[in-house]
Formats: C-alpha cells, structure tokens, sequence
C-alpha cells in the first residue's frame, strides 16, 4: 500500500488531540520536541498554520495515531484509534453493521472487534476525532 504519511498526537497532559507536523520542529535534531497544530485549526485550515497556531510537545507526551491512507464515506482521513461504523459481508451474502476502533495487527489495519481487515467494509464512516 502507497499511502501519505502522517500522524494524529493525543497529548496526554492536556487531553488535546493535534495533528504532527514534520516542517516544522527540532525532534529530528535531538533538541526533544516535536511541532504540531491543534486539531480543530488544522480541520479549519489546512495545513495552513502559522506561529499563533503551533505547538511545541513532548514525543513521549503524546500518543501517536498513523493514517492508513484511506478516507471515510464522508471524505475524513481515517487514523488508526478513530472509532468507525461500517458494513460487511460475509461468505453467504449476509450484511452485519459494526462499529469499533481501527488498530494496526498482522501487517494490516483491522477494526477491534471483527476479524477481517479493513479492505473488505463498505460506507466506513469515522464518528469521533
């Protein structure tokens, strides 16, 4: 799979969700933090940001999110731990309705209650951010 790679952070101290931002940040040249943008800003607009709308954040203060490359029916990007309704067939035709978090497993991204990846669902649709 060829996806874009890009990443949510859940910032534990403040229980605030942001977008990484890999321009902009000194993570790499081991001063220790990383830049991001709040996740309603980024939502707003786009990769727009400027200085009044960044953050700097602690790596090891943030629980990371990966983008699995695929989009919901409502055109949202889909990150792995974002809570999804879908639909499913089975072998016999026989449509089911889940909802469930997108978790990473055996090399591809799975939704925690259903043993099938994510490929095979139809009209995903993300319900929180």
């Amino acid at each position: 799979m060829n996806r874009e790679s890009k990443f949510k952070l859940w910032h534990r101290p403040t229980k605030t969700m942001y977008y990484y931002e890999p321009m902009w940040g000194n993570f790499g040249a081991g001063d220790g933090w990383i830049g991001a943008i709040e996740s309603k800003e980024y939502e707003k607009n786009g990769k727009r940001y400027s200085p009044s709308n960044r953050v700097q954040l602690e790596p090891v203060e943030c629980d990371w999110f990966e983008y699995i490359g695929e989009k919901d029916k409502n055109n949202k990007e889909i990150y792995e731990g974002d809570t999804v309704k879908g639909k499913f067939a089975d072998d016999d035709g026989i449509n089911y309705d889940f909802i469930g978090k997108i978790i990473f497993k055996n090399c591809e991204f799975y939704c925690d209650n259903a043993d099938f990846p994510l490929y095979i669902y139809e009209s995903l649709e993300v319900l929180d951010d």
